[in-house]
């Protein structure tokens, strides 16, 4: 048992786990990560298996696959779980060096819903299209995530039980502010949107959301694909240096509501 190796090199830090039980942010990588990659077949358990437990600690990763056994089956397991690439052995060091380099770059999300199945399962979804995502089922939870990293985009469920959805979007507007790398009088870009499947919203709470720049209401079902396409997505992307979107090979659906 080796461990985990840190390699450091201008601004990044790559850590080689040798062990499933390295792989956990705050033990033996000591961080979240930006990205993973994954071999498929490895002692005690396979790259599919250890996918899932890693986005069980840290929902927003994005992973890669690698595999020299790249049939049918392997490859529809790994796309439905939400594998970003799957490379196949041997390795194109430099392809994957580029892959990896382009991954933190992209817009990373945050899904607040009180419903668990219908954020989680969003979640999945963005995933198999490319998006980087985490979600929160409160907004004491959201906010905690927001105070620790930094969210370019916020769907937020418009009805949460016993919480209002616009001290979150004060929150975000207040702590987008704050940041030492915000220019004074902006907000980083951090684009919100707030998603409902209920057909009426009160006009006041409304008003409040529109005060502080919250974009058109999306309703429920929910449908990715257009959140893809859509101009502030892909304006997040024009940021990040990614002006051409990525598509999985995953068909576009949309999202039940709740």
């Amino acid at each position: 048992d080796a461990g985990v190796a840190h390699q450091r090199r201008a601004d990044q830090e790559v850590a080689v786990a040798h062990h499933q039980r390295h792989l956990h942010p705050g033990r033996g990588l000591g961080q979240q990560l930006d990205a993973a990659v994954l071999d498929i077949r490895m002692p005690e358990i396979d790259g599919l298996r250890l996918h899932g437990r890693l986005r069980a600690v840290q929902r927003d990763v994005a992973t890669v696959l690698l595999t020299a056994y790249a049939d049918a089956d392997t490859m529809r397991a790994a796309e439905a779980a939400g594998f970003w690439s799957i490379l196949e052995k041997p390795c194109d060091v430099p392809r994957i060096r580029d892959l990896l380099l382009g991954l933190p770059r992209r817009p990373l999300l945050l899904v607040v819903d009180d419903a668990h199945e219908f954020g989680e399962n969003l979640c999945q979804i963005l995933h198999q299209h490319r998006v980087r995502a985490a979600c929160s089922h409160s907004v004491a939870d959201a906010m905690d995530k927001l105070a620790r990293r930094r969210f370019d985009v916020v769907l937020l469920d418009f009805v949460l039980p016993d919480e209002s959805p616009t001290d979150l979007v004060e929150f975000v507007r207040g702590a987008a502010a704050l940041r030492p790398e915000t220019p004074a009088g902006e907000d980083a870009g951090v684009d919100i949107r707030i998603v409902s499947g209920h057909t009426s919203i009160d006009p006041q709470t409304w008003k409040e959301m529109e005060k502080w720049g919250v974009g058109p209401l999306w309703r429920k079902p929910l449908d990715v694909k257009r959140l893809v396409d859509s101009p502030e997505y892909r304006w997040q992307m024009s940021q990040a240096g990614l002006d051409r979107v990525e598509r999985s090979e995953v068909p576009s659906e949309t999202h039940g509501s709740h």
